[in-house]
């Protein structure tokens, strides 16, 4: 009854329906490994940023400082702002950048936080501040001044002006990478389902038709 699945045009959809469902199986498991390591990531980045901070290492600044073992620790910095503060355009806002040298003599950029685009940029505090922050990567379009990292300000003692709000935690999703990888999962299950009624339906079908013919005539296993 199932003699059909060895014609040519059957093996030739046989073959493209394994290779389509092997494909899905293989898409949806990327997705889900790429869920897993965000899983992964978002995990290390939360441990960092519920870390008790520590005093600013020097080797965390600078253009040799390695960004993936120190982005998103928690610092502590001690000492006093300088005059210049620098700015760059952020959605709906501008982020405020200035220099803070700390009393152990270490020279390090201080993101102090954002205010609305259209607010008047405000003074620079002029007094000793210890400023807790994390650790980031120096975003491009800002001069790092020899540094790939700088100090993204959480709250400071005491504070920086009123209107400067300091930048919130990041947004820790998974994105839809576990969806994505149910549905190539269950693409590959409506192919093979697909196939699996397909090749019922056409056996019922010659079934049907065999059950009308003379003994002798069944016995031709190519005719349709």
């Amino acid at each position: 009854m199932f003699r059909f699945l060895i014609r040519p045009r059957w093996i030739l959809l046989t073959l493209i329906i394994a290779v389509a469902a092997v494909a899905m199986v293989r898409l949806g498991q990327w997705q889900f490994d790429r869920h897993r390591l965000r899983q992964d990531s978002n995990a290390a980045i939360t441990a960092r940023l519920t870390s008790e901070p520590v005093d600013l290492p020097a080797e965390w600044i600078g253009g040799a400082a390695d960004i993936e073992q120190v982005e998103w620790r928690s610092v502590r910095l001690t000492g006093r702002f300088g005059l210049e503060t620098e700015t760059f355009a952020a959605p709906g806002s501008l982020q405020l950048v200035s220099l803070f040298e700390t009393t152990n003599a270490l020279r390090v950029l201080v993101n102090r936080g954002a205010v609305p685009v259209t607010a008047d940029i405000p003074p620079i505090p002029q007094a000793d501040m210890e400023i807790i922050g994390r650790m980031r990567r120096v975003p491009s379009g800002l001069n790092g001044r020899g540094s790939t990292t700088y100090v993204e300000l959480i709250s400071a003692e005491p504070s920086d002006a009123a209107g400067v709000a300091p930048l919130a935690p990041p947004n820790l999703s998974t994105g839809s990478h576990l969806s994505y990888a149910v549905q190539w999962y269950a693409f590959a299950g409506c192919v093979i389902v697909g196939w699996l009624l397909l090749v019922r339906r056409s056996a019922k079908s010659r079934r049907t038709g065999l059950a009308g013919l003379r003994p002798s005539q069944r016995a031709i296993p190519w005719r349709d």
